[in-house]
C-alpha cells in the first residue's frame, strides 16, 4: 500500500535520531501517517508487538547523563547522603538494549541490581545555561528505563579506585530542569 505515492521511505523513518533532528515538519508527516493508516483499516500496516524484536529507542545518543543519588529512599538505603547539587556521570551507548531483550549479568558482579528510572530525550540542540522556566522545551520524549547495576562495583576499594574505574551506577537521563529529591 502506498500512502504517499512514494515507493521509498524517508530517511528519518529509519533513524530516531534524525527524526528528532527534522523536528516538527517530520512529526507531522509521522503523525498524518498514522492517521491515514488507522483510516485504512489495513491491518497489514500494524504489527503484533510480541513478534518484534525491540531495539532502544535512540540506539546511538550522543550523550547519557545520569544523576546519582536521586531518589531519596535509595539514597537512604544505600547510606549515601543527600547531594548539595546533582551530581552527573555517564553511561555508554553500548549499554542500551530493547525492550524485552536480555540482561547479561555479568561474571563478576555477585550483586546485579535494577531501579525503574525515567529517562528524558533531549531534542533541542543549544542547551546550555537553560533557565528553568524553559528546561522542558528542549525534552523530545520520556522513557521508561530499567537501569541495571553492579552494586558491589559501585564503590570499588582503593586498589580499585586507584587502577581501574568500573563502576555501573544508577540514574537516569536529565534533561538539566530542576530535579527534586524524593
Amino acid at each position: 500500500m502506498s500512502i504517499y505515492e512514494t515507493t521509498e521511505a524517508p530517511s528519518f523513518l529509519y533513524d530516531m535520531k534524525s527524526l528528532i533532528s527534522n523536528g516538527e515538519p517530520a512529526l507531522a508527516m509521522v503523525r498524518d501517517l498514522v492517521n491515514k493508516a488507522l483510516r485504512s483499516g489495513d491491518t497489514a500496516l500494524f504489527r503484533d508487538p510480541n513478534a518484534i524484536t525491540w531495539l532502544p529507542p535512540v540506539p546511538n545518543p550522543e550523550k547519557i547523563l545520569c544523576v546519582a543519588v536521586n531518589y531519596r529512599a535509595h539514597g537512604e538505603e544505600s547510606q549515601a547522603k543527600p547531594l548539595d547539587r546533582p551530581y552527573f556521570f555517564p553511561k555508554f551507548p553500548n549499554v542500551l538494549i530493547g525492550h524485552n531483550q536480555p540482561i547479561l549479568k555479568p561474571r563478576v558482579s555477585k550483586q546485579v541490581d535494577w531501579e525503574v528510572e525515567l529517562a528524558l530525550i533531549i531534542g533541542r540542540r543549544g542547551g546550555k545555561y537553560i533557565d528553568v522556566n524553559r528546561a522542558l522545551d528542549y525534552v523530545f520524549g520520556y522513557l521508561i528505563l530499567n537501569d541495571v547495576s553492579m552494586r558491589d562495583w559501585q564503590f570499588p576499594s582503593k586498589e580499585l579506585r586507584d587502577g581501574l574505574d568500573l563502576r555501573q551506577e544508577h540514574g537516569l537521563i536529565n534533561a538539566g530542569g530542576s530535579l527534586r529529591r524524593d
